[in-house]
């Protein structure tokens, strides 16, 4: 399960948007926990006479706990509801995903970051992880063991 998490074991979750002069826009995500991917660790079950894949429990918590902070911080401080989405074909988006590992075993790159796409769709900052155009400078990093996290930046892409 994710460490570095609050008193009430939820992680933290920060979100800023910064506006630049030329009128260009950059926001920045950063939430505590092991950065993971949903299919490390996803099992195959049976419900109901149908298989159902089940993905892993890091990823479901994340998910869980993360997601609801992020829509709650987005329609506070980016004023976006469910029509104003970036990432879009009106707004394909750049995104550099900084994951730090801490202790124990780090996440392939290429799951972290579906991972990441999932939780920006998810708590509607970005209508659909296809509309994310570049990765960028994204990194799976190892070197602050002791404050796992995920620090998400996105920027307007221009192709």
């Amino acid at each position: 399960s994710p460490s570095s998490t609050s008193t009430e074991g939820i992680p933290s979750v920060g979100l800023s948007l910064v506006t630049q002069t030329n009128g260009n826009w950059r926001i920045n995500i950063t939430y505590e926990g092991r950065p993971c991917s949903k299919k490390s660790g996803q099992r195959i079950i049976m419900k109901q006479g149908r298989r159902m894949i089940i993905y892993s429990e890091n990823y479901s918590r994340l998910l869980k706990l993360v997601v609801p902070q992020l829509v709650e911080l987005a329609e506070e401080r980016l004023g976006l509801g469910d029509t104003d989405l970036i990432g879009s074909s009106e707004c394909p988006v750049h995104v550099k995903a900084l994951m730090y590992a801490g202790k124990g075993t780090e996440p392939d790159l290429s799951g972290a970051l579906e991972t990441v796409g999932d939780v920006l769709q998810a708590a509607v900052i970005i209508e659909n992880d296809r509309w994310i155009k570049s990765w960028d400078g994204s990194r799976v990093l190892t070197d602050d063991k002791d404050n796992p996290r995920t620090e998400i930046t996105l920027e307007p892409f221009y192709g």
